[in-house]
Parts: C-alpha cells; structure tokens; sequence
C-alpha cells in the first residue's frame, strides 16, 4: 500500500478493486480513519482535496481527545445521533468546507447497519 503525505499525517493509498476498496465503494465512503490514527483514502480519491481535509479533521479530533476516548465517542454519536449527525462528522465536514445536506447515511435504519459495518472494518484492518 502506498503512502502519502498531508499535512504532517501519512495516508494510506487504498489499491483499486482490492476488497477494502470495493468495501468502502459500498459505504459511499472515499476514505476511513481507524481508532489508531491510521488514515485509509480510496485511490480514486487520493487527490480529493476535501476528502483529504475531512480525514485530516478526524486526525486533529483524536490528537485533541485520544485515539480511544475518541473511538468510544465516535461509535456511541454514531448510534445516537447516525453518520450524517455525528458531531465528528459534522465538525470534520466544517474542517474541510463541505456543506453538504443530509444525506442516505442518515436515514432510519442505516444507523445501526453503519454503525456494525464500520467497526468490522476496523477490525479488519487489524488483522
């Protein structure tokens, strides 16, 4: 996996058609932070430059919380409040200058699925 820089964080260049790729294809996602810091982006998306803000955004909320408090945190606004409503979310969408409106990530019913789809993918980062 390649790796690039932004700011003073290093990205990790997701290989096209790989299986987290095609995962995160599935969630509408251009790319994903772990619980440890470690930021993913989709190929397609590695010059995206808001995208590379809004995860840069997540980088800055876990140096200022911790990476656990803010893992714990992140998954309990996600299953309250959904993704769309995350404060997280909400605060690295200001970060990067996306005003988007709401979107299908927060419909009835997407919550719980989101939420149980993003920890297994954590979890498969790990392994």
């Amino acid at each position: 996996m390649r790796e690039m820089k932004y700011k003073d964080a290093t990205f990790y260049v997701i290989p096209e058609n790989s299986l987290f790729d095609k995962f995160l294809e599935f969630r509408k996602f251009g790319g994903y932070i772990t619980s440890f810091g470690q930021v993913y982006v989709r190929a397609k998306y590695q010059r995206n430059a808001m995208l590379l803000a809004h995860e840069y955004g997540h980088v800055l909320q876990q140096r200022t919380e911790g990476r656990f408090i803010w893992s714990a945190k992140y998954y309990a606004y996600s299953l309250r409040y959904g993704y769309w409503s995350n404060p997280y979310e909400i605060d690295a969408r200001k970060f990067a200058g996306d005003l988007r409106e709401e979107s299908i990530h927060n419909r009835s019913g997407y919550r719980i699925i989101s939420t149980a789809l993003t920890l297994i993918a954590g979890l498969l980062i790990l392994m």
